[in-house]
């Protein structure tokens, strides 16, 4: 299986999250993801809502090595990331993001 490189998707929900995400990396090795809430995402102003969607961009392209599968589903004011298993990522991720966007929570991580 060849993995995309680091693209952030965006979603209407059509079809269940469970079967858009990658579970495994292209050697067989299990992914971890995180899912974070961004309160009020899908409320913004297009202009707000945009300029979101592209710091939370900048933030993946930073982890580009480790990011699988990355998804904004705006209905759900909701960012799925599913990251190869590096130590320390999911935090360094969430880190990130709590700085660019800081209304983002990490819910869990898995």
């Amino acid at each position: 299986m060849t993995l995309p490189k680091v693209t952030l998707r965006i979603s209407a929900a059509d079809e269940p999250l469970l079967n858009r995400v990658p579970t495994r990396d292209e050697h067989g090795k299990a992914l971890s993801d995180l899912m974070v809430l961004v309160p009020g995402l899908r409320e913004k102003p297009n202009f707000q809502l945009n300029q979101t969607i592209q710091d939370v961009h900048n933030v993946l392209e930073r982890f580009a090595t480790d990011v699988v599968f990355a998804e904004i589903i705006i209905t759900r004011n909701m960012l799925w990331v599913s990251v190869r298993p590096t130590p320390g990522i999911r935090v360094a991720i969430a880190s990130a993001l709590r700085e660019r966007v800081p209304e983002a929570k990490l819910v869990a991580h898995f």
